[in-house]
């Protein structure tokens, strides 16, 4: 039972500034109708609401992840004339093309850049040990027979 990473959040609230668009479509219903085109409107930003900031209309939209950000949008004004504004997104999620995963392009994916493992054959080969020779007693030390020990003089300082 697999699931699908992006399925998990396929949907995100992002803020959007719309360009070029004439103070007469800064209203809540024109701004909506506008941003449907890309995903559901939400909300029109304070400033936008208010009028303070003329550059771009900012509004707040859920659209899903996994879809493609357009740069511009086209409408329809009043009178039948196709209008073109511009859109700069305050943030874009990334999604990797390859594996489907939010958060690296397909150029920094790892299964992209994953080669085939080539499986070699292992062979067990014993380890080479060397036989220690028990140490010789030149009479100098005596050994503790009952034991095993060997007795040794302390050295002088």
């Amino acid at each position: 039972m697999g699931v699908d990473k992006v399925s998990l959040m396929d949907k995100g609230i992002f803020l959007v500034q719309i360009w070029d668009l004439d103070l007469k479509y800064w209203g809540e219903k024109a701004l909506s109708k506008i941003v449907s085109k890309i995903g559901k409107f939400i909300k029109v930003d304070q400033a936008t609401a208010k009028r303070e900031k003329l550059q771009f209309a900012r509004v707040l939209i859920e659209v899903s992840i996994s879809q493609d950000f357009p740069n511009e949008v086209s409408f329809l004004n009043e009178k039948g004339v196709s209008t073109q504004v511009r859109l700069k997104y305050d943030w874009k999620p990334v999604i990797c093309s390859k594996c489907k995963i939010l958060g690296h392009g397909v150029d920094a994916c790892r299964k992209r850049t994953q080669k085939k493992r080539v499986i070699q054959n292992k062979a067990w080969i014993p380890k080479v040990t060397k036989q220690i020779e028990p140490l010789q007693n030149d009479g100098s030390e005596k050994e503790d027979e009952e034991h095993g020990f060997q007795i040794t003089k302390k050295p002088k300082k």
